[in-house]
């Protein structure tokens, strides 16, 4: 065989280079010339079909035009590199490795034969790095999953080398590849604690005693918490005791077998590669360890480009499914399990069964399941099953209850048929405490089986979960969640300091680093924490990240994530974030009404409209997914449905400002004003600020009493956060040019307070001013 001609590089900054190692430069090098060489490279047998493509690279193009436009990139290619470098068999097109070699190939293959060295040498950078298709989500999906599983393979190879290093007792060699293996992620004590170990044991006890005080450092700083107990427990060993014979690896690899962690290779075997698999039939995601440095590098990246909305093909499936009100007996919803622990206090346990089989069952594609808040609801209800299911509109009902007590947990757990009122199916479980997950999988194992329905892979897959092997962790963690649930600011305290708990027992605890996430979230959210919004901000992100590099699986740590990029304007990244998080949880209410609303944003609102009914219909005592589902209504111009769903948030909660503003704002659009000015007064009365001055100066200004709107939004004005609900008022007024002013003023950063499909915008619609303020919204939100 011939030596190859060309060189495509796809690991660090991607370029392909001609035979003396020169980058080709023109319209070969081209942005779509690339990404067409990318997925060819890395696929089977470096052959796609055309179809896939043009679906990767030009989703938004009819079929004769996604044609028109691969033709056109294979004949740029062509010409610049040959006749034969791109093979036409069939539908498909192939990569022709005896004219182009790529640098990932030579990497998997380095891998494959366990040369080590020699796959760190070629990985020069993270896959595509700084890479990016403007309209090409299913490309950029592809390419995240690539970038994490390749840098997963270097993490890997980074490890063997350290452990081999190990192996042959050279434990300073072993530390600078330890080194290198920390840099991907200063705070993953796993590998902060193997470098110490490595130091130490090469006699530089200075260094792990240092090292120690870094990783501790950066994760107070970052994270405000401790690093794992066995960092300092090491450090003050070494600080303490003097130096002896025994070999400190010898004693990591101990406490590993006793964590259940495989212990570094034997000095006398061979590291084995794990086989490369197909990457395109069925998509795949990291483990923790793959994920670390694609998750954490990555996504500082991400933030600083602009992110592009993404769903892989099979994850399509997953979203495309939603519930045929023709099938009720495909819901269920599971009732708070009751305590029947001798400690009352263990409450925060049995609603964390709950709440733990509600989230493995909310995974099953075909199943509608009742979130946590409406399930919650009915704790110590008198009402019978039937009453619970109709409400509910649900089908089914599991209930049972849960005894803590002496290191053992004990669970009665059973299924009813609501409309019948029978019994499907019931058992009692007696196992110990660190068993507890194994009795939640097998409790909604048995709840499909009952109802005959298909998992699906990410069913099966979360289903056999298993967050931590630590039952004081996960007891912490399980607190942390009650406290959060509370919504108060001691309970958002006292949840994030549990969540730190867990974390220190467990720092591969990624439920807890999403708990802490979300609490930093609903706390900036409810006014309940004295932080200022750059350093929730930071923590929240930081949070999130560590989540999603433990566990991709995880959709509450990718809805966190997708409110961090949001909070950064980048509405794109946040949508494939949110979409990625119901794909990954079809039930999760919160993620579809977040979602809601950015699709407002954007200016889908039939797609909002319909994601917020889902919400709602998944959760709906819940007031923010309520209301949000109740503005969406007004958007659409359905007035009637939001009145109705304002009234129905008003019954979960009747001091719900926002809830009577909302339906003041929906009865002022159907011109009844009286019933405007009411609904709006008592929002006034609840809540008197700017934002709800200006909606009662609003609905006046409708009504024609212009004088009375003109003196309240004098006082909307006094300490104004933001513009919009007074630039409404001015259109109200008729003055457009006041109006324009405050909305250059507003922030459209969240759509539930300013978004430009608001009926009260419409007679500014024609203006050619609100059309430079569309681009200029869409400039400052990353979608142009």
């Amino acid at each position: 065989m011939n030596s190859p001609t060309f060189y495509l590089k796809l690991l660090g900054s991607p370029s392909l280079e001609g035979g003396g190692g020169a980058p080709l430069t023109g319209r070969a090098a081209q942005r779509h010339r690339l990404a067409l060489l990318a997925p060819l490279a890395l696929a089977p047998a470096q052959r796609l079909s055309r179809d896939n493509l043009i679906a990767y690279l030009w989703p938004e193009s009819d079929a004769e035009r996604g044609r028109n436009l691969l033709n056109v990139s294979t004949y740029v290619l062509r010409t610049a590199l040959g006749e034969s470098a791109l093979l036409s068999e069939g539908n498909d097109l192939r990569l022709n490795a005896e004219i182009i070699q790529t640098d990932v190939a030579d990497f998997e293959a380095a891998l494959e034969r366990a040369d080590h060295e020699r796959a760190v040498v070629l990985y020069r950078g993270p896959f595509l790095d700084g890479f990016f298709l403007s309209e090409a989500p299913e490309f950029e999906h592809w390419v995240d999953r690539e970038r994490e599983r390749l840098a997963g393979g270097y993490a890997k190879a980074l490890e063997a080398l350290a452990e081999a290093a190990e192996g042959e007792r050279d434990f300073a060699r072993a530390a600078e590849w330890w080194k290198a293996r920390a840099a991907h992620d200063l705070y993953d004590s796993r590998v902060a604690l193997r470098l110490m170990q490595a130091l130490a044991a090469s006699g530089n006890r200075a260094g792990a005693i240092q090292h120690a005080a870094i990783h501790q450092r950066l994760l107070q700083q970052e994270f405000g918490m401790g690093s794992a107990p066995e960092i300092a427990a090491l450090a003050e060993r070494l600080r303490t005791e003097p130096a002896t014979e025994t070999p400190v690896l010898s004693q990591w690899a101990e406490t590993q077998r006793e964590r259940h962690i495989e212990p570094p290779v034997p000095p006398n075997e061979e590291p084995v590669a794990a086989p490369v698999e197909s990457r395109f039939a069925r998509p795949t995601y990291p483990s923790s360890a793959a994920a670390v440095e694609g998750r954490t590098g990555r996504r500082r990246r991400w933030l600083a480009a602009t992110a592009l909305l993404a769903v892989v093909c099979s994850v399509g499936a997953v979203w495309a499914v939603g519930w045929d009100d023709s099938e009720p007996e495909r819901s269920i919803v599971v009732l708070p399990f009751i305590n029947m622990s001798p400690d009352a206090d263990n409450e925060y346990f049995s609603d964390g069964v709950t709440e733990e089989i509600i989230t493995r069952l909310s995974a099953v594609p075909e199943l509608k399941v009742i979130s946590r808040t409406s399930a919650m609801h009915y704790r110590g209800s008198k009402k019978s099953l039937p009453q619970i299911a109709d409400e509910l509109n649900v089908a089914h009902i599991l209930e049972g209850s849960v005894r803590q007590s002496d290191g053992r947990v004990r669970i009665s757990a059973q299924l009813v048929d609501a409309r019948a009122d029978g019994h499907l199916w019931a058992e009692n479980y007696d196992y110990k405490l660190r068993d507890i997950f194994r009795v939640q999988e097998e409790i909604a194992r048995e709840v499909v089986r009952a109802l005959e329905l298909e998992l699906g892979e990410r069913g099966r897959t979360l289903l056999v979960k298993q967050g931590t092997r630590d039952p004081e962790a996960y007891q912490f963690y399980r607190r942390g969640r009650f406290l959060w649930n509370t919504r108060t600011r001691e309970g958002h305290e006292q949840a994030i300091e549990y969540y730190r708990r867990a974390i220190e027992r467990d720092s591969s605890y990624a439920d807890a680093y999403a708990g802490l996430a979300d609490a930093y979230l609903t706390a900036y959210q409810f006014n309940v924490s004295s932080r200022p919004e750059a350093e929730a901000y930071s923590r929240l992100k930081w949070a999130a990240e560590r989540a999603l590099a433990l566990d991709d699986q995880s959709a509450d740590a990718h809805t966190s994530f997708a409110v961090a990029l949001w909070w950064q304007r980048n509405w794109l990244g946040a949508e494939r974030e949110l979409r990625r998080a119901i794909a990954l949880n079809p039930g999760h209410a919160t993620a579809r009404s977040w979602y809601s609303l950015l699709l407002a944003g954007l200016g889908r609102s039939e797609e909002a409209l319909q994601q917020s009914r889902r919400a709602y219909e998944l959760d709906p005592f819940a007031v923010i997914i309520s209301i949000t589902y109740a503005w969406q209504c007004y958007l659409a111009r359905d007035y009637d449905c939001a009145i109705e769903q304002h009234r129905r948030t008003l019954e979960i909660n009747n001091a719900w400002a926002p809830a009577y503003a909302g339906a003041g704002l929906a009865y002022a659009q159907k011109r009844m004003h009286q019933a405007a000015t009411r609904e709006v007064s008592k929002a006034v009365e609840l809540m008197p600020q700017s934002s709800t001055w200006a909606d009662l100066a609003y609905v006046h200004a409708l009504s024609g009493r212009k004088e009375e709107a003109v003196q309240l939004l004098q006082r909307a004005k006094i300490g104004a956060p933001e513009g919009f609900n007074i630039a409404r008022a001015y259109v109200a007024l008729g003055e457009p040019d006041s109006a324009f002013a405050w909305l250059d003023r507003s922030s459209w950063q969240w759509p539930h307070r300013a978004v430009r499909s608001d009926p009260a915008l419409d007679p500014l619609r024609s203006d050619p001013r609100f059309a430079q303020l569309v681009v200029r919204v869409d400039r400052e939100m990353g979608i142009q």
